[in-house]
């Protein structure tokens, strides 16, 4: 049954990794039974974006991808791993998450008054002795 295996390169960094995959197999599977590190908030049900990566190959456009990426970004090969599904050999180039990251380190704080339409208001009630 060689005829159903695919290559699939995994290039992160200066380095790659051939991996061997199936038709029809869905590329962020393959990432992660190949223990490479990579950022997938929504673990990989469309919802988030983050998986972006880019192909070589020409390959088809998942409803995910089309939801989160822009037209400049499909017809330059990004695709969303979650949502791409393996047809034939590809070479994948994975982005380097923590050079693309940038951090926060300032911002601003607006002060805000809160006036709600219900209150709560404690009341006590005293014993008495009734005759």
């Amino acid at each position: 049954m060689k005829e159903n295996k695919v290559n699939v390169k995994l290039i992160l960094n200066d380095s790659e990794k051939i991996c061997e995959a199936n038709i029809g197999d869905n590329l962020l599977d393959i990432i992660r039974k190949n223990n490479i590190d990579f950022d997938t908030p929504c673990n990989g049900n469309g919802s988030c974006g983050k998986c972006r990566c880019k192909i070589k190959e020409n390959t088809e456009i998942g409803a995910s991808s089309k939801k989160h990426l822009n037209k400049s970004e499909l017809i330059s090969g990004i695709r969303l791993a979650c949502d791409t599904e393996i047809k034939s050999d590809l070479t994948v180039e994975l982005s380097n998450k923590i050079k693309d990251m940038t951090v926060l380190i300032s911002g601003v704080e607006k002060e805000f008054k809160i006036n709600p339409f219900c209150t709560k208001t404690l009341y006590s009630f005293r014993k008495t002795n009734f005759r």
